[in-house]
């Protein structure tokens, strides 16, 4: 039997064929499998989204497998419920609402609202790390969460607060995710926007948020990391909340739950302790 870890559907090769490509688990070895299935409306729609189990035949080409079949076992952990969305989302806006930056924190309220069908499904990447339904808010919540841990009584936590909802926020058009879990680089947007990090920076400058863009342009650290403010440079002079907001990026990047398996464990860990 195969776990689906990842997968992305109708995909088109030069020659104009459609095709599915899966990342599978075998579930007793743990071994992954990268397969391509070169004719889709084979597989059962109800086969065909992340964390599902499944018994597919494959058939190995040199390095490559082939799909020739796929049946569904059980449906699997998919991301988070939507009752611990609602519960990250409502908690974030009460808490922007206690915001002692006024107008920040009314700004990123009308952004969650006004988008608050992506956010509350948007995945944090395409690969790399939270690349799961809702694994934006889930990432978000866990750079919160380290910031509270770790910030010094001197710090100013309503701004790293503001930071952390909208450093990333901008990923809900960076990424498309459908109902199987499929997640796609949205390639019109970031041919026109250049990235999340450069399109919320903008939209804070614009609205004369110095110190809010600056923790944005540099939550990466360095230029060749991706970050539009490099915090090692001589001339920047960062704020203490721009180092942390870079060290509870990296930490959840890196330790947080960062793939459907684990946050899976950390939700039944959780559910076992209430219990």
């Amino acid at each position: 039997m195969h776990k689906i870890l990842a997968l992305e559907l109708n995909l088109e090769a030069n020659n104009g064929n459609k095709y599915n490509k899966y990342t599978f688990e075998e579930t007793q070895t743990k071994q992954k499998i990268q397969a391509t299935c070169w004719i889709p409306l084979a597989i059962s729609a109800e086969c065909n989204k992340v964390g599902n189990i499944v018994e597919a035949k494959l058939e190995q080409k040199g390095q490559f497998f082939d799909v020739k079949s796929m049946f569904l076992i059980e449906e699997g952990f998919s991301g988070l419920t939507e009752d611990m969305t609602n519960i990250y989302f409502i908690y974030m806006i009460e808490k922007l609402k206690q915001n002692k930056h006024k107008d920040e924190s009314l700004y990123l309220r009308s952004l969650m609202l006004e988008h608050k069908k992506l956010f509350m499904i948007s995945p944090a990447a395409k690969s790399h790390h939270h690349n799961y339904r809702s694994g934006l808010l889930q990432h978000i919540f866990e750079i919160i969460n380290f910031g509270e841990r770790n910030m010094d009584p001197e710090m100013d936590m309503d701004l790293f607060f503001l930071a952390a909802i909208a450093h990333d926020f901008f990923k809900i058009y960076e990424y498309t995710i459908d109902d199987s879990g499929s997640i796609s680089m949205n390639e019109e947007w970031i041919a026109e926007n250049i990235s999340h990090t450069a399109y919320m920076f903008a939209e804070l400058r614009s609205q004369g948020f110095i110190k809010l863009s600056n923790m944005v342009a540099s939550h990466h650290k360095s230029i060749e990391w991706g970050a539009i403010r490099d915090l090692e440079n001589k001339y920047t002079k960062p704020m203490p909340e721009e180092w942390l907001l870079h060290l509870a990026d990296m930490y959840s990047a890196k330790l947080g739950a960062i793939t459907l398996k684990r946050l899976e464990l950390i939700c039944n860990s959780k559910i076992e302790m209430r219990s």
